[in-house]
């Protein structure tokens, strides 16, 4: 019984960091022409989505407004083999920033997790 509830932990925290980087790879993995129409669909400009939300340091990234979010995951339905959700929203840009902000502090004050 125990060694199952590892493995369920195991599986959640490995489909978490999927779910994390999920935006950066749909976003990468759409022709120029779907971005465009994508960033016209969600109401949002393709420099916003570009210099602020897909940068690789969760830490530079800019927090876009949950009406964009939610215009972000309903356009995201016309594009790409698979959609976005609300959980993977979530996930990358607001569980990986704060992870990112506690790794740094960890760093900072010399402390370490066990469960990273």
């Amino acid at each position: 019984m125990e060694s199952e509830k590892v493995l369920t932990a195991t599986i959640q925290r490995s489909q978490k960091k999927e779910r994390k980087k999920m935006f950066r790879q749909w976003y990468m993995s759409l022709s120029q022409a779907d971005r465009r129409s994508f960033c016209k669909d969600a109401d949002v400009k393709q420099g916003t989505v570009k210099n602020g939300y897909l940068a690789i340091d969760p830490l530079k990234r800019t927090m876009p407004r949950p009406e964009s979010l939610a215009r972000m995951v309903i356009a995201s339905r016309k594009y790409g083999k698979i959609t976005l959700d609300v959980n993977a929203m979530r996930g990358y840009f607001f569980d990986e920033v704060v992870q990112a902000l506690v790794d740094e502090h960890d760093e900072m004050h010399g402390t370490e997790r066990s469960d990273h």
